[in-house]
């Protein structure tokens, strides 16, 4: 977690205006990167989303952006449950037979199992960038199909990212190796 503080290699990739094309169309002309993850696809990984409520003061609104650094199999890629941005907790329990968990300063968990017809499969291509809304259900096509191996695994690099006036909390620097000084990276857009 937050290695763009210690590899300078993700550091560039971080501050390459290529990746924020799309965010600043959402949130605007300064974003700053609070977070990244770098993850090898767990191919099992459950419903959730990437809220992150407990980590913000206030209301924040933080977007995810996911840079597939290989290929990702269709038996092992990121499955987006269709429109659920658009609604509830309540209305998402209700809609796709699941249970929402809160859990403190991380992601909104569900449990249960939502069928793949109103499933939207997305394997991306090394280099494929995607851009997902906070409150989209998401989790990895071997869990929405019930498979314990798949294929091959993948690696992305998620970066989470909002706006200059969102205020985070001391917790969501607890896993870095930088103190919130350093881990926080301000990016503008250039002409």
């Amino acid at each position: 977690m937050n290695r763009h503080v210690d590899l300078p290699a993700l550091e560039a990739l971080a501050k390459d205006s290529r990746i924020w094309r799309f965010a600043h169309d959402i949130l605007g002309e300064s974003l700053v990167l609070w977070r990244t993850n770098v993850f090898l696809g767990n191919p099992v990984l459950p419903w959730h989303e990437d809220r992150h409520a407990g980590l913000f003061a206030g209301d924040a609104f933080s977007i995810s952006l996911m840079l597939a650094i290989e290929d990702s199999p269709p038996d092992n890629c990121v499955v987006f449950a269709r429109g659920s941005h658009r609604l509830s907790i309540e209305q998402k329990e209700s809609r796709f037979g699941i249970e929402a968990r809160r859990q403190a300063f991380g992601n909104l968990r569900y449990s249960g199992h939502v069928e793949a017809k109103s499933c939207e499969f997305v394997p991306l291509k090394a280099g494929e960038l995607i851009v997902f809304h906070p409150e989209l259900m998401h989790a990895s096509s071997g869990h929405v199909n019930g498979l314990a191996e798949v294929s091959a695994e993948r690696m992305s690099i998620v970066f989470r990212v909002t706006t200059p006036d969102a205020k985070l909390q001391d917790e969501a620097f607890v896993h870095g190796p930088g103190d919130e000084n350093t881990v926080l990276l301000t990016i503008r857009s250039t002409p």
